[in-house]
């Protein structure tokens, strides 16, 4: 949400849980589709990113679902959306 704020000021933002699943976007303008190809990439960071980030934060939430059985999806025209799958309770 935070990095939504930066890079989508104005865009409406929403968190949704349904069990296991988890999704947080906004509407804002997205990232082109080379981008998306990067997202998780360690230290990797938007185009024109010109933030004091570091690009570690989709690296590490990506890392941590996977060591736990989950999956990461992210979506980024139209908005940009990051679904994270935790699969079963008990798995």
């Amino acid at each position: 949400l935070r990095n939504s704020e930066i890079h989508a000021p104005g865009a409406r933002r929403w968190v949704r849980v349904d069990g296991p699943k988890v999704e947080v976007g906004d509407d804002g303008p997205g990232l082109p589709g080379e981008a998306l190809d990067h997202v998780f990439d360690l230290f990797w960071r938007g185009p024109d990113d010109q933030t004091t980030g570091h690009g570690l934060g989709l690296a590490i939430v990506h890392q941590i679902v996977e060591l736990h059985g989950g999956r990461v999806d992210v979506q980024g025209r139209g908005g940009f959306v990051v679904s994270l799958d935790l699969g079963s309770p008990g798995d």
